[in-house]
């Protein structure tokens, strides 16, 4: 029996229903991933999957406009400005351009130590861009070169040019997948927290035990709350055989004569705007499954190693070396 006169007992009038608090939790973590998963699908309607995994393919590069995205060329008649382009990476691009019907369209590709005069039958990939500072500085260097003026360079150049070192798969496949993965996780939280929802009894309120036992520590568990004998610590609470963390998101009933060792670990944060130490129980069980009770406060993970410590439970209280050795005997005898 516990030893409830040993303990500060903190009540509430309100009849407490595991059901209900797993109900809470379940919405509130539904809700939650509804938004994430929103949020996921905003973010792949408006990025350029498509266009980035599957270019336009383009055989009359003179065809290229500034509405166009991404693109797939070939073409004969390139030819080299004589300006490179040093990318982040020591990688180096060459400015090349061609002119057809009176207009030129500046390419910027990737070159050796040594860049070709010429390209003949050249295939690359490349992104449609708006001029950038580079751009514009390598073109006002060649005005100069030409003995034009920039006036005239705009008459007869396109308002954009066609970048091979804009064209990056690899972030657009990274964030694909990790999309993917978001997603496909949001839809399976969506699913088991709907399901937790309409069946309370179905959630995992123990990590070692199945989910048909679990369905039974529920209902034992809540009747010894409903019994009026137990003690509260805020939203945790310990009947005559439970730990009962009904803190939301994530609720705990633990059967006490299933834990073999139990105590407290600290963690510093280093927000400067939360002073307090963030706490957690930590709870053994004879299988050797750790279960951690996160985010309480020193005095409630302190009031929680005392309560448990002054029931009959036989449960190893603090850590230590020799307690760490003592509960690793316990379960290897176990097994």
């Amino acid at each position: 029996m516990l030893l409830f006169s040993l303990i500060n007992n903190r009540r509430t009038s309100m009849t407490v229903s595991i059901y209900n608090k797993i109900k809470i939790s379940s919405k509130k973590q539904f809700e939650k991933y509804i938004l994430l998963l929103i949020a996921c699908i905003i973010i792949f309607l408006n990025c350029p999957f498509i266009s980035v995994f599957h270019p336009t393919e383009i055989n009359d590069i003179s065809t290229v406009t500034s509405k166009d995205k991404y693109v797939k060329i070939t073409t004969s008649n390139l030819h080299y400005t004589g300006y490179t382009f040093e990318k982040i990476g020591h990688k180096k691009y060459g400015y090349y351009y061609t002119i057809k019907n009176s207009k030129s369209l500046f390419v910027l590709l990737p070159v050796d130590s040594t860049p070709k005069e010429t390209l003949s039958n050249y295939s690359f990939k490349g992104k449609v861009t708006k001029p950038n500072r580079t751009y514009k500085k390598m073109l006002s260097m060649l005005v100069k070169d030409l003995n034009w003026n920039e006036a005239s360079m705009n008459d007869v150049n396109n308002d954009f040019f066609i970048s091979n070192a804009d064209y990056n798969i690899v972030p657009y496949i990274i964030l694909f997948w990790l999309l993917i993965f978001i997603l496909l996780t949001s839809i399976y939280k969506l699913i088991n927290y709907a399901l937790y929802f309409a069946k309370p009894y179905t959630y995992n309120v123990c990590p070692f035990k199945s989910k048909e036992e679990q369905r039974y520590l529920i209902k034992n568990a809540n009747i010894e709350l409903n019994s009026d004998n137990y003690i509260q610590i805020n939203s945790m609470y310990i009947t005559e055989n439970y730990l009962v963390d009904l803190t939301v998101p994530r609720i705990y009933v633990i059967p006490l004569n299933d834990i073999i060792w139990c105590y407290r670990v600290g963690k510093f944060a280093f927000n400067s705007k939360k002073t307090a130490t963030d706490f957690s129980l930590v709870l053994t069980s004879f299988d050797g499954i750790t279960t951690t009770l996160k985010h309480k406060t020193s005095d409630e993970a302190l009031e929680l190693l005392n309560t448990i410590r002054a029931t009959e439970a036989n449960i190893i209280i603090g850590f230590s070396d020799s307690k760490k050795h003592e509960a690793k005997q316990i379960i290897a005898a176990n097994k």
